[in-house]
């Protein structure tokens, strides 16, 4: 979608979500969706497993007929492309306790062996930029070496985070490893979404400035907020497109 306009807000003061209570996650992200829709955000990606879990259904109800789009792990492929069938899905203990997740599990359990393996201190990984460090590599054997001596061939990244230590991984696993990042079928859900309700650009749009197609908020700090973004952003950034809502950068 390169004429859209795009919002992003990363909530970096109260993560990591994983460990926190269903509906302490359901007050932040409806804290979440309010800012946005205050941007005039026309639909919302939920870009959180955890949150997805926790409170993608009560949004939609308290916010009837906007468009949302959330996450969920990816079990329908991996189950599918499983040889073995045997599963598993690397998430936080909160998506694990959702909703949406017992749905997924009752939905395919019948077709394949599913792990449910929690990763303690992933998304820290991340978000202290360490992701390839010889300490996530340990944090990442930790978890996934059990899951393998299973015989698991199939592995899902059931959270935002953990793509950013798919190279850490892949030296844990064989290469024969199915990992399976939800990401890019979300990124087509957004567009199939947006085209259905006839609120996707027209092509024939042309942004005058490419480095504002993304506005950048964060609720942490606005200094280290900008080093991530340098550090794992592709694309040309304008620092005066980043900003903080945190009360000491105000």
């Amino acid at each position: 979608m390169p004429n859209e306009r795009f919002v992003y807000l990363a909530d970096q003061a109260r993560v990591p979500y994983g460990s926190r209570k269903l509906n302490e996650l359901r007050i932040i992200s409806q804290q979440a969706v309010e800012f946005l829709m205050g941007l005039d955000s026309k639909l919302i990606v939920i870009a959180c497993n955890t949150a997805s879990a926790a409170a993608l259904r009560p949004l939609r109800e308290q916010f009837l007929g906007f468009p949302f789009v959330g996450m969920e792990p990816a079990l329908k492929p991996a189950v599918t492309q499983s040889k073995g069938k045997k599963v598993g899905v690397l998430a936080t203990p909160a998506t694990f306790q959702g909703e949406l997740f017992a749905n997924l599990l009752e939905k395919y359990t019948e077709q394949a062996q599913i792990y449910s393996q929690a990763c303690p201190g992933w998304v820290e990984l991340v978000e202290d930029g360490l992701a390839d460090s010889p300490t996530a590599e340990q944090k990442v054997r930790e978890v996934v070496e059990p899951l393998l001596r299973e015989g698991v061939d199939t592995l899902v990244l059931g959270c935002t985070h953990y793509p950013f230590l798919l190279s850490t991984l892949r030296k844990v696993v064989s290469p024969e490893t199915l990992v399976i990042d939800p990401s890019p079928a979300v990124a087509q859900q957004t567009v199939r979404r947006l085209d259905a309700l006839g609120l996707r650009v027209q092509e024939d749009y042309t942004l005058p400035d490419a480095t504002a197609q993304v506005v950048f908020f964060t609720t942490g700090r606005l200094a280290r907020y900008r080093e991530q973004l340098h550090q794992v952003w592709d694309l040309p950034i304008s620092d005066r497109l980043i900003f903080s809502l945190h009360p000491q950068d105000a």
